[in-house]
């Protein structure tokens, strides 16, 4: 069998998945894709890419990269107000999924990862009731683990999240 170079697909891809509270803090948690979220190259011609809906990601390229992610996409922006927001990175080559797990190992993690979730879902319920263009289309400063406990609320500008306390938030 013979073929001609360009008719190979050469691409770094994989999927973008993370663990999360799925109904409260008190629930399950569970795996799942991070959509929306924007994904960095170093190499292969670098650049960047958001997921899709099912935290798939792909860069056409040859070589080796290493591919990052924070929690940060086209609909809302993690500020994680306990210290650094979780970020992911791995290295991989063409051909190869490059996957990123945001697998969060404390509270602190998972209650930023949660609320990237969570935040997108909403965002995807509310854009079938409100037209495309509006506020919504455009990433939501979410922050998390504020230091005071049960209580949530939003001030014009931003949704908020106070840290694990004696309620579940």
């Amino acid at each position: 069998v013979l073929a001609r170079g360009t008719d190979w697909m050469l691409d770094h891809s994989g999927t973008v998945r993370g663990k999360i509270w799925e109904e409260s803090p008190l629930g399950n948690k569970g795996d799942h894709p991070l959509a929306q979220m924007k994904v960095s190259r170093i190499g292969g011609g670098g650049g960047s890419t958001h997921t899709d809906t099912n935290g798939q990601y792909s860069f056409s390229g040859t070589g080796d990269v290493q591919i990052n992610g924070n929690l940060e996409g086209k609909f809302c922006k993690i500020q994680n107000m306990a210290g650094p927001v979780i970020d992911r990175t791995a290295n991989g080559s063409n051909n190869n999924p490059i996957n990123l797990n945001f697998d969060a190992v404390n509270v602190s993690d998972l209650a930023q990862v949660t609320a990237y979730f969570w935040t997108n879902f909403a965002h995807d319920f509310s854009s079938k009731i409100i037209p495309n263009g509006s506020i919504l289309d455009q990433p939501l400063l979410t922050r998390v683990n504020i230091n005071d406990s049960c209580n949530a609320y939003w001030n014009g500008n931003s949704i908020n999240f106070f840290r694990e306390g004696s309620c579940p938030n």
